[in-house]
């Protein structure tokens, strides 16, 4: 796509995914000096676990993907808005690189499954997973690639929109009166 058959939307939209694929590894300012497997934690490999996650639990685009940056991104606003955020986010990523004794983003990907099984239930899984849907399902881009159309109240209901074409059921049996 040229730029010049970009609209606005599309232009901040694509602008805003750039800036936080750049700024995403430094956001996690403070990484601890060794997790509980002894490997160096920095801010990027902290980043880097989140976005990998997101796309686990949600896989929808490939997983380097502006859209689960744009996760990373989320979870770093809610470190000023909710107490203990940064705290439970550093304890996860530790969690994660500690659980085999090797760091999360090193395992296969069927190690990475059976590490997020294991983990599922705690609350960094659970702040991931939640913040995932938010991020992902609101990306009306996200939308068009899974075929939905968007909320239909506004443009008649269902009925009018092709929703009462049910040709894969039989026939209904008229009322004789």
């Amino acid at each position: 796509m040229m730029i010049k058959d970009m609209d606005r939307r599309q232009f901040i939209l694509r602008l805003s995914r750039i800036a936080v694929a750049i700024s995403a590894a430094g956001w996690f300012v403070q990484a601890r000096a060794g997790d509980a497997s002894g490997a160096n934690v920095s801010a990027h490999n902290q980043a880097a676990l989140i976005a990998e996650l997101s796309y686990q639990l949600l896989p929808i685009q490939a997983p380097q993907s502006a859209l689960y940056q744009s996760v990373v991104h989320a979870l770093m606003n809610q470190l000023t808005q909710r107490p203990g955020a940064a705290e439970l986010i550093r304890q996860g990523v530790e969690t994660f690189n500690g659980f085999t004794g090797k760091p999360w983003l090193e395992l296969t990907a069927k190690e990475r499954r059976q590490v997020i099984q294991a983990l599922f239930d705690t609350p960094f899984v659970s702040m991931v997973r939640w913040t995932t849907q938010e991020v992902v399902l609101r990306d009306r881009q996200i939308w068009n690639q899974l075929g939905y159309q968007g909320s239909s109240i506004e443009k008649g209901g269902y009925l009018q929109r092709g929703f009462d074409d049910i040709d894969w059921l039989p026939e209904a049996p008229r009322e004789r009166k």
